[in-house]
């Protein structure tokens, strides 16, 4: 988990994993968990509920290999948003909001079809970013949102739809111009639902 693996472990993760032997598996997460003042995350925890201390873990690991600066950015980086959040401040102070121009289309009519066109001779250049932070507890349903059916006859999800709709896009721009493309997709999501989103693909 970086540099910080090689570092002698600290009197206080020490006396935690004497108390928390569960945790001995772990003494590098809970070390790098010392080393950003986190280890309060781990007071409350049952020591016989191994599952989900073996879940938190796997996560940890998850967001420090694959978020820009590890965990340690992350932490850094949500401490400023919080007090810039306290202290009023806004990344948009100075930009004044506009209604932008636009149309509404009349499906199969002769300008819908135009614009159809110039889209398509588009979708070659696209790239798509899904942002799908949140779960949805409002809705009743435990798993990030873009996991929730669509229809209840295949239980294709959002996700899934989503993912489909692009491929065909994407055929449909080869075939209309013969010209290779492959679309990006790019996940926005909070790093504690990074784990849930990656196992719904693997399952799809």
């Amino acid at each position: 988990m970086g540099a910080e693996e090689s570092k002698p472990i600290p009197p206080e993760v020490e006396e935690l994993l004497q108390r928390m032997p569960c945790l001995k598996d772990y003494s590098t997460q809970v070390a790098l968990l010392a080393h950003h003042d986190q280890l309060h995350l781990l007071n409350d925890w049952d020591p016989k509920d191994t599952d989900e201390i073996k879940s938190f873990f796997d996560q940890l690991q998850v967001l420090q290999e694959n978020y820009a600066g590890g965990i340690g950015r992350y932490i850094e980086r949500a401490r400023k948003l919080l007090k810039d959040a306290a202290d009023g401040k806004t990344p948009f102070d100075g930009y004044i909001p506009e209604i932008p121009k636009g149309c509404t289309l009349q499906f199969a009519s002769d300008e819908y079809k135009k614009m159809e066109q110039i889209g398509l001779e588009t979708t070659p250049y696209l790239g798509f970013v899904l942002v799908a932070g949140g779960l949805g507890e409002r809705l009743g349903f435990s798993g990030i949102k873009i996991a929730l059916p669509t229809e209840l006859v295949t239980g294709k999800f959002y996700m899934q739809l989503f993912v489909e709709s692009i491929l065909s896009m994407q055929k449909e721009a080869i075939v209309s111009f013969i010209l290779f493309c492959s679309f990006c997709l790019v996940e926005l999501c909070p790093p504690d639902e990074f784990m849930t989103f990656v196992e719904i693909n693997r399952r799809r």
